[in-house]
């Protein structure tokens, strides 16, 4: 059974994962568009101005087909966006290259903020997850960009409560810009 919440799957690094999961509680930076000519993040923006966060599942960079990580975010914002150049100090503090100890750029096109960092006990393969575009199953082979699926109903317990820790956070409130 799968739930009508909508999420997102996409890789990241591993080293970020790790962080992530150790930053639970806490706010975290990530980062969009550092690959050199990739677009902003269109759908993820429009699905969080619809329901109250936006959950990501995260497999790693050299991991194909297998969901290893989530965490939720409540705030995406452009780049280009009027309330970057405010936000851009606390979103700088809180980057998650800061945490993994690895050098950044200022190449990014979005910028989402993201708590409740979990490491899934038992991965997640992509052929479980279904692709909200077409109701069927994501393909394992995706390996490039972002893919929008229907969150798991396993994964509602830890949603809800990713949601109750965003809800306490002293983060900009300013949801998708």
């Amino acid at each position: 059974m799968t739930s009508r919440t909508q999420g997102f799957v996409l890789p990241v690094f591993a080293s970020y994962l790790d962080v992530l999961a150790q930053r639970a509680s806490q706010a975290t930076t990530m980062i969009w568009g550092w690959q050199g000519q990739a677009r902003r993040m269109g759908a993820p923006v429009k699905l969080l101005r619809q329901q109250p966060y936006v959950p990501f599942l995260f497999r790693a960079v050299d991991t194909a087909g297998l969901v290893s990580h989530v965490a939720l975010s409540g705030l995406i914002l452009h780049k280009t966006s009027a309330a970057y150049a405010s936000l851009a100090p606390w979103l700088d503090e809180h980057r998650v290259e800061r945490f993994a100890a690895s050098p950044w750029g200022n190449r990014s096109t979005t910028f989402y903020v993201v708590t409740g960092g979990h490491k899934l006990a038992k991965p997640i393969p992509f052929e479980h997850l279904t692709l909200a575009s077409e109701e069927r199953p994501l393909s394992p082979g995706m390996l490039r960009g972002y893919a929008g699926i229907y969150l798991p109903d396993s994964l509602l317990p830890w949603y809800q409560s990713a949601g109750e820790t965003w809800e306490g956070l002293d983060v900009p409130h300013l949801g998708a810009v």
